[in-house]
């Protein structure tokens, strides 16, 4: 099942989009972001080195795009969802993976029917947990965060929210410090003689409230020659110890810990480079140099326990800091971990892990989603041959049978779930019934409240967990409460009317924006139509207090999330920073072009995403680390990236070849790439009705061979989604030849048949292509789209031509091996990637 979500996603990707995988899974997510009863698809993309968060809506029939987040860093570490700032609602939680140990947390809740990161501040993490409510501790979760130290330990800290913030937790959380207890405990057993174990055991034991233990394992640690992390910080550790001082007195002494700690954890960036052999990733440091080389498919960022996913031959596995495998390449996805657990998944099924690639789970499951609370929601056919939901429990153990047409992550104990059609229920996380609502659609829970609806085709409203209604259905679209507040639409056309709401359903913000984003730190951006005949056209934004103050007028455009007190934004001709009143912070770089901006946690290093490209720079605007636009070939060969935006809706990066002997030959492989790459005159201030982005990969090169991959994609305004195109130009460098199919192969031999019979029989006989349709294969003809490489010919057909769209480009692969005897080995083509064999010198 979750395969189908998969393609799912990939159907609204934009064009050079990629779906992330987290330790070999899919960062797929189901969860009812918008509160009204029925879970939306959320899931992590790249896109030109650009973190992305996408969530799919399903209007009966149809799927949707419904918000489109950009993020940070270079891959996801964590997706998940809990309630943490609000009972009410869903909070999809994010790590951004900004460094090699440590991540960026994103707490996003679902306003104004846009996602907003409720942090207002930057908060880093190694690993996270979320932490189930206790009784008497109030409705929402809470967030263990862990920081890497050294070896296997870990500072851990538990959050809750309050006041619009993340603080330390003061009570309840006892509970989660006895089990990382169980963990120390289990290091200085295998480790007795390691006194930084020690000592974080005797924290751990002194916030578990095990002040006999935590004093014994003190003493352990002073009785070294050298305590760690020093004697006085030790011997502080034993005063608050033998003074039974609150945990929450050394709040302050915490947080300043773990900003050091936090700094410590500052060590690599996933990035991506141009190579003859496509693109490969590896890490960088602040200074932009190299700590792992560029060797892998693809990579994400490290997560807080020290892992990161890489795939290697389309395969994912985990790395340690050092580039050495955890867990061999061998799964088709890996999640984020969360709660020391991920989710992988192979031919077989779903499954879940630990940080030692164990395998809990006793079989395989049709999708599993991440764990919160010690539950993961997993899927499974009934008796009947429905899919159901039921939920895990960190061990791989059912702990409520598959039952639910619908449900959701645990917060605070609770969740929606939907047992039939028109029934909804609140349970524990045993399966305890709460309490049940008759109605078509109901939301998760925010700030108490949920949002709901009578009638599928009827209008949002909202309801308490009793089932109260709060708020009479009167919007087109609803989102959960935080914080007092909740965006809702208003609009009873294809326009929208987005406003914002108080508990009582008085419009704190007016419903007449096509958009409103939170922004964090107390900001909204509010939207208004670039088109109004056309909202989906986008929005251009003015900043406004909470209370719908302006601040600006509107003229920001792809306007990021506050953090430090700085938000991303472009004016259509530049991307800087502003300051919460609006104004630009002249203190941070000003750059040409219209992109985003992230400043990293170190704070002296920016990350600057244009055009589809990435680079680093520092406070001052130097260049730390950029993309090579240069791939070098065998000498004299190489090829250049060139970059055509003639439109602010047009934008192809293409290649040009340097080192051929000719020059009008050369002239001559350049003019033909363009035409391939779409290059075409494009008005400047003419508005286009669709985007196009074009890029390129260097597919094969041997000799003089030169194989490239051209793809495009365009995408009209409005639509469901655009439609990618890949062209395959195998180049001969010395002759300038672009070959066709029919050139490699010997004359009046019979090859469209034989490539024909070879195609057919793998679409019969291999599941790989069980989604072709049947009857559309009818063969392939003369010029058929080809490439090759050094072993083997590769044929491919277009999107919707023998397969759904989800498929892509169906290829395949054909060893030169088995059309051996039809293959011309005199002729040009073969002869431009194979050297002459040497001449036999021995003397009969």
């Amino acid at each position: 099942m979750f395969e189908k979500y998969v393609s799912l996603v990939q159907m609204f990707l934009p064009n050079g989009g990629q779906l992330i995988y987290a330790n070999q899974q899919p960062a797929i997510q189901l969860a009812d972001v918008d509160g009204d009863g029925y879970a939306e698809v959320v899931a992590g993309y790249r896109l030109q080195n650009e973190m992305y968060i996408i969530v799919l809506k399903c209007t009966f029939p149809q799927w949707r795009v419904i918000a489109n987040v950009k993020g940070k860093g270079y891959a996801i570490s964590y997706l998940g969802s809990a309630p943490i700032s609000n009972c009410n609602a869903c909070n999809i939680i994010i790590g951004w993976q900004m460094g090699t140990n440590w991540s960026e947390l994103a707490i996003y809740e679902w306003k104004n029917h846009r996602l907003q990161n409720t942090l207002t501040t930057p908060v880093i993490f190694s690993c996270l947990d979320i932490v189930r409510k206790q009784v008497s501790c109030g409705d929402v979760d809470r967030i263990a965060l862990w920081m890497h130290d050294t070896g296997e330990a870990y500072l851990v800290d538990v959050y809750q929210w309050s006041d619009g913030k993340l603080v330390l937790a003061t009570n309840g959380v006892q509970h989660y410090y006895k089990g990382l207890v169980d963990y120390y405990q289990n290091l200085v057993k295998e480790m007795p003689d390691s006194q930084v174990y020690w000592y974080y055991l005797a924290e751990s034991q002194y916030r578990a409230g095990m002040g006999g233990q935590a004093l014994a394992s003190i003493e352990r640690v002073l009785q070294f020659d050298s305590p760690y992390p020093s004697e006085e910080t030790a011997k502080d550790l034993k005063r608050r110890i033998l003074s039974k001082e609150p945990i929450d007195c050394a709040q302050e002494e915490a947080m300043e810990e773990m900003c050091e700690v936090n700094d410590r954890a500052i060590q690599g960036y996933a990035v991506s480079v141009k190579t003859t052999a496509g693109q490969k990733w590896g890490y960088i440091n602040t200074e932009g140099n190299y700590i792992i080389e560029p060797r892998y498919e693809y990579a994400m960022d490290f997560q807080c326990n020290g892992l990161a996913v890489v795939q290697v031959d389309n395969l994912n596995g985990l790395i340690d800091e050092t580039g050495n495998f955890v867990v061999e390449p061998k799964y088709s996805m890996i999640s984020e971990f969360a709660e020391q657990r991920a989710v992988v998944s192979d031919h077989q099924g779903y499954k879940v892990i630990d940080e030692t690639g164990k395998v809990y789970t006793s079989e395989s499951y049709d999708y599993i989603d991440n764990f919160s609370e010690d539950r993961a929601v997993f899927t499974a056919k009934n008796g009947d041959g429905d899919f159901r939901n039921g939920y895990l429990n960190r061990e791989g153990q059912v702990v409520i049978q598959p039952q639910f047409m619908t449900a959701y992550s645990f917060k605070n104990g609770k969740t929606v779930v939907q047992k039939s059609e028109n029934e909804f229920a609140l349970i524990g996380r045993n399966g305890e019934l709460y309490q049940t609502y008759p109605f078509a659609f109901v939301g998760p829970i925010g700030d108490g409240m949920m949002g709901y609806k009578a009638t599928m085709d009827g209008k949002y409203g909202y309801i308490d967990e009793k089932g109260t209604i709060i708020i009479e259905p009167r919007f087109s679209g609803a989102l959960p409460f935080e914080n007092g507040r909740a965006i809702v639409n208003a609009s009873d056309n294809y326009t929208n009317r987005y406003g914002l709401i108080d508990k009582t359903g008085k419009f704190i913000v007016q419903p007449e924006y096509n958009d409103i984003i939170e922004l964090g730190e107390g900001r909204l951006a509010l939207g208004k139509a670039i088109d109004a005949e056309a909202p989906y056209q986008g929005s251009v934004y003015a900043i406004a207090t909470v209370d719908g103050k302006l601040l600006t007028e509107f003229q920001y455009y792809n306007v990021l999330d506050y953090k430090m007190g700085v938000a991303s934004v472009n004016d259509g001709h530049k991307t800087f920073f502003i300051k919460t009143d609006g104004t630009i912070a002249e203190d941070l770089p000003i750059i040409d072009g219209c992109g985003s901006l992230v400043l990293m946690e170190c704070g002296n290093l920016i990350k600057v995403i244009m055009d589809m490209r990435v680079y680093f720079i520092n406070r001052a605007g130097e260049l730390v680390w950029k993309e090579n636009n240069i791939i070098p070939l065998t000498p004299p060969y190489r090829v250049i990236e060139k970059k055509y935006k003639p439109n602010k809706d047009y934008l192809v990066y293409y290649p040009q070849v340097e080192g051929v002997q000719k020059p009008a030959v050369q002239s001559k492989i350049n003019k033909r790439l363009q035409e391939l790459s779409q290059i075409k005159p494009i008005k400047p201030d003419v508005k286009l009705d669709y985007n196009y982005t074009g890029d390129f990969a260097v597919e094969f090169f041997r000799k003089d061979l030169l194989v490239l991959e051209l793809n495009g994609y365009e995408y009209p305004f409005g639509a469901a989604h655009g439609m990618p195109n890949k062209t395959y130009a195998n180049i001969d460098l010395k002759t300038g030849a672009f070959y066709r199919l029919g050139d490699l192969f010997k004359a009046n031999s019979d090859y469209v048949k034989v490539l024909s019979d070879i195609v057919e029989e793998q679409i019969k006989n291999d599941p790989e292509y069980s989604y072709v349709f049947p009857g559309t294969y009818k063969g392939i003809f003369t010029n058929h789209p080809f490439y090759i490489d050094l072993k083997a010919l590769y044929v491919y057909f277009a999107p919707y031509e023998i397969a759904p769209y989800a498929a892509g480009f169906p290829t395949f692969r054909i060893p030169f091996t088995e059309i051996d005897t039809i293959i011309n080995k005199k002729g040009d083509f073969w002869r431009s990637f194979h050297f002459p064999k040497k001449p036999n010198t021995n003397e009969s």
